[in-house]
């Protein structure tokens, strides 16, 4: 082989070895470019989340608040048209018991009036049954600004206080304390409501301790 030969194929192998050389650090700095500029946005993501995050919390908890104070005025409002001491009240008489429940919510919905008051007047007749033992010798008379009416109906007997399950009573029915909650079915005369009020029969044992518009 020739000097010249020699050389030639020097040169060649030289050539290829730095084009090798060259191929290999492109990749490597290819790819420690993309880890780099992948690497950062994936924080960035992370820490424009967080901030958003705090934003909307923050949000809710002030409307929330809002709300509250709202609320809070809305009822004192109404506390003060209707010359109410307290959000909740219920007038009692020296010789019936309860005569009047009434309240104040916010905000209004179907069971009370449009600035959140409600009201249920109580009154007593004379019922069907001839005496106390009949257990409807009483008529209890509700008239709400309602639909239904959440009641509560205490018993005295002997000296002592006991309280039965409370139960939602819809406008126009008569039930008896033996079946509160089913339209009474007993012999005639029959209680006389009319469509807005309900009847509750009993006798003098039992009291309607608590009523509150539902419905």
């Amino acid at each position: 082989m020739s000097r010249k030969s020699t050389t030639k194929s020097l040169i060649a192998l030289t050539v290829a070895l730095l084009a090798l050389i060259i191929a290999f650090e492109v990749g490597r700095l290819t790819t420690s470019l993309t880890t780099t500029l992948t690497q950062p946005k994936s924080q960035g993501a992370t820490q424009a989340l967080t901030p958003n995050s705090t934003i909307t919390s923050t949000t809710g908890a002030d409307s929330s608040m809002s709300q509250k104070i709202l609320a809070a005025k809305e009822v004192e409002s109404c506390e003060s048209a209707h010359g109410m001491n307290s959000q909740f009240e219920t007038i009692s008489t020296a010789s019936n018991g309860p005569s009047t429940f009434e309240g104040c919510i916010w905000p209004p919905s179907i069971a009370s009036q449009q600035d959140g008051y409600w009201r249920i007047d109580l009154t007593h007749q004379s019922g069907p049954g001839r005496n106390e033992a009949s257990s409807s010798d009483v008529t209890n008379v509700l008239t709400p600004t309602c639909q239904k009416v959440r009641v509560v109906i205490s018993v005295g007997v002997q000296g002592t206080q006991s309280t039965l399950p409370a139960v939602v009573l819809p406008i126009g029915i008569i039930t008896s304390i033996e079946s509160l909650g089913q339209q009474w079915t007993g012999t005639r005369p029959y209680p006389y409501v009319t469509s807005n009020e309900i009847a509750v029969l009993s006798n003098s044992s039992y009291e309607i301790s608590a009523a509150t518009c539902v419905g």
